[in-house]
């Protein structure tokens, strides 16, 4: 018993370099938590992706809600409308 506690002291006060599988465990660590950090984030980033992407392509209006109508009546030949209420404010 009291060798186990030497040798445990020892080690404990040892100042050795960091060897290479000291590396590849806190690689191992360091990759391993990358991975959780991305699998748990994929779903907030897809559906923050699909609502940019639903801003531009205007299916969905600046109140949340599904936009439709057309742009019409104008001041300019583009036909777009002075509020077609399809802008990116709340988008």
């Amino acid at each position: 018993m009291i060798r186990r506690m030497q040798r445990a002291a020892r080690l404990w006060v040892e100042q050795g370099g960091i060897s290479s599988v000291e590396y590849a465990m806190l690689l191992a660590l360091v990759a391993g938590g990358i991975i959780l950090a991305a699998e748990f984030l994929s779903g907030a980033v897809s559906n923050q992706m699909n609502e940019t992407a639903e801003c531009f392509d205007g299916t969905k209006s600046a109140d949340g809600g599904e936009g439709s109508g057309s742009g019409g009546g104008g001041d300019n030949d583009t036909g777009q409308g002075a509020d077609t209420g399809q802008g990116f404010v709340g988008c």
